[in-house]
């Protein structure tokens, strides 16, 4: 007969731990009212989540999309209960940024009939925030041309020739250096 004893000595500064993480996958940068993704991962099973968005708004999914209505730091916090037990939490900072600033003046020598076709604008826009510099403009005009400016400056002048006479939509998308 063979026989194994096996004896455990445990000292009052023993303890025996097992590492359970969970991380929050989030950018941690957006402009207010642009939708962003939240999802929480986990060394272990994850069986229920509560979120804090910290803008007064909580969530219990485990991936899903959030938008800030208001611009500032937002401190994100989640607390993960763990299958077999446990909780985790991981927090996550957002700053949340203005969108730019959109302006656009007509020039004052362009008249409403668009004289030979041709409309001038002056690009009056800013970055949105104190510091932050518009980094892109592009204007689409309605009739398939675009102008393109990856260093927009504050009181541009575009100048466009429509082919026709007409009435016309202009797009204009604004990128910001956040």
């Amino acid at each position: 007969m063979f026989r194994l004893l096996l004896t455990l000595i445990l000292s009052a500064s023993s303890f025996l731990t097992f590492s359970q993480t969970c991380s929050i996958n989030a950018s941690s940068i957006v402009c207010k009212e642009e939708i962003m993704s939240f999802e929480v991962t986990a060394s272990t099973g994850i069986q229920s989540v509560i979120w804090d968005m910290g803008d007064a708004t909580t969530s219990t999914q485990t991936s899903f999309s959030h938008k800030y209505s208001t611009k500032g730091i937002k401190l994100v916090k989640v607390t993960v209960s763990l299958m077999g037990g446990g909780t985790c939490i991981d927090t996550n900072t957002v700053t949340v940024y203005e969108l730019p600033k959109f302006k656009i003046i007509k020039k004052s020598d362009n008249n409403y009939c668009l004289w030979q076709n041709n409309v001038c604008l002056i690009d009056s826009s800013s970055g949105g925030d104190t510091g932050v510099s518009l980094t892109k403009r592009i204007i689409v005009w309605d009739d398939g041309n675009q102008d393109m400016s990856t260093s927009p400056q504050l009181g541009d002048k575009i100048c466009h020739k429509y082919a026709n006479s007409g009435t016309y939509k202009v797009t204009i998308e604004l990128t910001n250096s956040k």
